[in-house]
């Protein structure tokens, strides 16, 4: 009932699988939609849709959402932001992919001359790839969710990671984070949650940032 009532607002709002999946089944994640097939079908009916914009491709190569004057590049763990290309490039958005675990092919990019930010899961995972790609890209900025509202438990279904509650700070390494995402972090360590990647929004972020 509540989809068939927001209609409207979903369809203006232009949700890729992942990201609709993020935000109207919260307490299942992402891949809710991927895992249930029978329920996607069943929403696609009711929104009037064939598909979501875009199919999740499943491959690990490198993918990039161009545009004509990019003001900055931000690099993804997840696919979601490029799955909506019209938004990045609407607002100047250079946005590339590597794919969770799959960064060493950063030890061979050219020279970065644009600004660069990191968007990733706020969990214990994904922030140790930053890490990695920050030895990578020593520039490189982490974006910060502007909201903890949908942080998730770490038990959340097809979630994985969980953090390090016998070191401090998970055995992040302290000194790579802001004071703003230490207090994030400490906040979702504190409360055995996690925030998905999916349920952040791009611009936001990055409006944040500039702060």
């Amino acid at each position: 009932m509540f989809i068939k009532e927001q209609k409207k607002q979903i369809l203006q709002d232009q949700y890729s699988r992942k990201k609709f999946s993020a935000v109207f089944f919260k307490d299942s994640g992402a891949k809710h939609l991927d895992k249930n097939p029978g329920l996607e079908t069943a929403v696609l009916k009711l929104l009037g849709l064939k598909e979501f914009p875009e199919k999740d491709p499943k491959n690990k190569q490198y993918k990039f959402i161009n545009c004509p004057n990019p003001k900055c590049i931000v690099l993804c763990e997840n696919l979601d932001f490029l799955l909506l290309p019209w938004i990045a490039r609407e607002n100047n958005i250079e946005l590339w992919y590597a794919g969770g675990n799959n960064i060493d092919k950063l030890n061979h990019l050219p020279k970065i001359e644009l600004p660069i930010f990191y968007s990733c899961d706020w969990d214990y995972d994904g922030l140790r790839i930053f890490q990695r790609v920050k030895n990578i890209i020593p520039d490189i900025e982490l974006l910060i969710p502007t909201s903890t509202d949908f942080s998730k438990s770490v038990k959340s279904p097809n979630h994985k990671s969980d953090w390090v509650y016998t070191k401090n700070f998970s055995n992040l390494d302290y000194d790579l984070y802001s004071n703003d995402a230490k207090k994030i972090i400490e906040y979702l360590i504190r409360r055995k949650e996690w925030i998905e990647e999916e349920n952040n929004d791009l611009i936001n972020m990055l409006s944040f940032s500039d702060k």
